[in-house]
């Protein structure tokens, strides 16, 4: 529950940056989806590495 709040965290403060430079929704959009690809693959790897070594 904590990490999904940390997430949304992070997304807006994302978000709110690139407002504050001027960058098009559709930017921002791809940014977005970019971090989101980001987090979906560092967690499915570090998940595979703690089940590889036992601990999850």
């Amino acid at each position: 529950m904590v990490s999904a709040f940390y997430g949304a965290l992070v997304i807006t403060a994302i978000q709110n940056g690139m407002d504050l430079l001027g960058m098009a929704s559709g930017t921002k959009f791809v940014v977005t989806g970019i971090v989101l690809l980001l987090a979906v693959l560092i967690d499915s790897v570090s998940k595979r590495r703690r089940a590889a070594r036992g601990l999850a």
